[in-house]
């Protein structure tokens, strides 16, 4: 749409109208997180968490930011149902909400399940666009380094392959890691994510690339399959933080 504009703009003067709803509350929004999973055949009780959210910044419609992830989300669930393979550990998918106003709906998941958290065997999100997984970020956890290199091994001839100790703060793996669950963000090419979509009027849909988006649902749920199907558990706990915090 702002492509046609602005190509008409070129051969003749351009009026536009916009009318923008949108409305300030007294009183908190309330919204919801959404939940489905697979129940593990073996161990039902222990979990797999991936997850996109929800929201987005209004100048444009989330396309990169997050419907790419959340959308990645769904297509697991799908793909394992279509498989009929039922996971050892339980395999959860959560489309997250208030991301964009400071991690709410997984802050308030991580609240609402303290006593549940050490039953996570490890928690993925994927919130930087369009762009191919590459790998995880590993937070600083030197100890799941060995783990997590056994759960993408399947998926090196993909490109993934890499597992930085950097740590990525500002998405929704970030509270489940400050509480001391092995939660890891998925390390993705830019393409155009922060020179372009990222809160911008450009994120929609004519910047997402199919081929990308199919690369980065196997990448998730393959690793997401392999993190369920471990003997062993990832380790938990609070470790140092990492010198470089904040999003690569």
């Amino acid at each position: 749409m702002a492509q046609a504009w602005a190509r008409r703009s070129e051969s003749e003067p351009v009026k536009l109208e916009l009318s923008l709803g949108g409305r300030f509350s007294a009183a908190p929004v309330q919204a919801h997180n959404v939940v489905g999973e697979i129940p593990g055949r073996d161990k039902p009780g222990e979990i797999v968490l991936v997850g996109g959210h929800l929201d987005s910044w209004d100048l444009g419609t989330g396309a990169t930011d997050n419907a790419t992830g959340s959308a990645i989300a769904l297509e697991l669930l799908r793909a394992l149902q279509a498989t009929g393979l039922k996971p050892r550990r339980t395999i959860r998918i959560v489309l997250w909400s208030g991301e964009e106003q400071g991690l709410l709906g997984s802050r308030a998941y991580v609240e609402a399940h303290k006593a549940e958290l050490d039953a996570l065997q490890a928690v993925l999100v994927h919130d930087m666009g369009t762009g191919m997984v590459k790998g995880f970020t590993l937070q600083g956890r030197e100890a799941c380094r060995g783990l997590m290199a056994q759960a993408i091994a399947p998926l090196n001839d993909l490109g993934v392959r890499e597992l930085p100790l950097r740590a990525m703060n500002s998405t929704d793996h970030a509270p489940f890691d400050r509480a001391g669950v092995p939660a890891f963000a998925a390390i993705q090419e830019p393409v155009d994510y922060f020179l372009g979509t990222h809160h911008s009027q450009m994120d929609f849909p004519d910047h997402l690339v199919p081929d990308q988006l199919v690369q980065g649902a196997q990448a998730m749920a393959i690793t997401a399959w392999e993190l369920a199907e471990l003997e062993a558990r990832l380790p938990h706990g609070i470790v140092a933080r990492p010198a470089n915090p904040g999003r690569p």
